[in-house]
């Protein structure tokens, strides 16, 4: 990603609620959380994903999550909707 997106920048405010209640910059930038359900993951429980969404104009712009217990990718695209893709194994 930043070899083809170098300005944009990431996130921080993971962990730091007030953080999240307006726009963390004025410029894009990436939310990502690594393990979106680290409690179940470390359970060894197949219910956790891989999130990342970029923030646009202080809106989400666009957004995947993936599965990779069940190789299942969900995106939204802003005002183009949500859409579901899996792989077959």
């Amino acid at each position: 990603m930043a070899e083809r997106f170098p300005a944009y920048r990431w996130s921080d405010a993971e962990f730091d609620a007030s953080l999240q209640k307006q726009p963390e910059y004025s410029t894009p930038y990436w939310i990502c959380d690594a393990i979106d359900g680290a409690v179940h993951f470390l359970q060894g429980m197949p219910m956790w994903a891989v999130s990342l969404c970029l923030v646009r104009d202080g809106q989400t712009a666009v957004s995947f999550v993936y599965d990779p217990c069940r190789d299942e990718m969900f995106t939204a695209i802003a005002r183009q909707g949500a859409f579901f893709e899996w792989q077959q194994n």
